[in-house]
């Protein structure tokens, strides 16, 4: 049985499909299945597909009479995987050949982590650097604290190329693809509550600009003809759904009360200021000595004391760059004393 399941879901890529499946059947790993989705396309996809693969049994095709939408073909890609490790290959990304075989050994390492990825790079509609395109390394949420790494994904999560890394399939929620705009924003915040991620330093994942630049009423447009959003919902509305997924993960994960208090304090407060979804912290985070000043306050006084409440919970609500900081120097000390134990235990060999 093979370790790692390839989901490859596609609609319409004729253009870049055989560049990406010919990128995944060169991989040095070949302990893998590919399990390729064709979401009833229409402009020669599926004849391409055939034509590279040839006689290959590490793919399945699983082709669909009727478009499913993009939820519901990447649902189906991840139900077919019967592997320890799962990823999803976007339809016209490239990786090099070293991808799957190095994310699998970063799993393989290491068992409290949930995802493993490598950097990642735009490349052009053929295939080509774009000149100036910065590397994005992604977030390193190699840290123990839960509440730390759900913070870094709301509030610093801007690319979500994460999603093509590597994870523990039994730990990948299917729900999740189908309850917001940003499926994969929630699906992510998940893992990074279960467990680490951790980062290849190599650029190994190319993922292709396929489309113009869109502003954010072609985005929403497009969206919904994907069927991640509902087309009566306004952007603000789809926004708010994809905060109410983020809420129910928390109100569902194995947290203390105050871990989950402090994570609400960071989802809510990342999306009213990244996002626009209204939220009034004063309403709900006032002590009980706010709201006794408020009894005896005039309105400008009242202003004043929501503006402190308001601070508060932004700084609560944000990742403490110290914790970072006191982690590193912990881990320091820890090696210091290692090197002296280990230094003490040569010189006993040396007498």
């Amino acid at each position: 049985m093979p370790k790692v399941s390839i989901g490859l879901p596609c609609f319409n890529e004729a253009p870049f499909i055989e560049q990406t499946v010919k990128s995944v059947l060169a991989q040095t790993e070949d302990d893998f299945e590919l399990i390729i989705c064709d979401n009833a396309s229409n402009d020669g996809t599926l004849e391409i597909i055939k034509d590279v693969i040839g006689g290959d049994s590490r793919v399945t095709i699983h082709p669909s009479e009727t478009n499913m939408g993009g939820p519901g073909n990447f649902v189906r890609a991840l139900e077919l995987g019967t592997c320890p490790y799962f990823m999803w290959m976007g339809a016209h990304d490239v990786v090099a050949k070293d991808y799957v075989k190095k994310l699998r050994l970063v799993l393989d390492a290491d068992p409290k982590c949930s995802l493993a990825y490598a950097d990642s790079i735009f490349i052009s509609k053929d295939g080509k650097d774009i000149p100036g395109e910065q590397v994005e390394t992604g977030l390193e949420l190699s840290h123990e604290s839960v509440v730390s790494r759900f913070k870094a994904i709301v509030w610093q999560l801007h690319r979500c190329d994460l999603f093509h890394g590597m994870m523990r399939r039994e730990w990948v929620d299917k729900g999740h693809l189908t309850s917001s705009r940003t499926p994969d924003m929630v699906l992510l915040a998940d893992l990074a509550l279960r467990g680490k991620f951790r980062r290849v330093p190599e650029l190994m994942f190319y993922r292709r600009r396929n489309r113009e630049a869109e502003d954010v009423e072609t985005w929403q447009k497009r969206l919904v003809e994907q069927g991640y959003v509902d087309p009566t919902q306004s952007v603000i509305d789809s926004w708010t759904t994809t905060r109410t997924a983020h809420t129910d993960l928390l109100n569902a994960a194995p947290l203390s009360g105050s871990q989950r208090h402090e994570m609400k304090l960071a989802l809510y407060q990342a999306y009213l200021e990244r996002h626009g979804v209204p939220w009034d912290p004063s309403l709900e985070e006032a002590n009980n000595l706010d709201q006794l000043q408020m009894r005896f306050a005039n309105e400008a006084g009242k202003e004043l004391i929501r503006q402190r409440i308001r601070q508060r919970v932004a700084v609560k609500a944000r990742i403490d760059d110290t914790s970072t900081k006191t982690r590193m120097e912990q881990e320091l000390v820890a090696l210091l004393k290692e090197n002296h134990r280990l230094r003490k235990e040569l010189a006993k060999l040396k007498r």
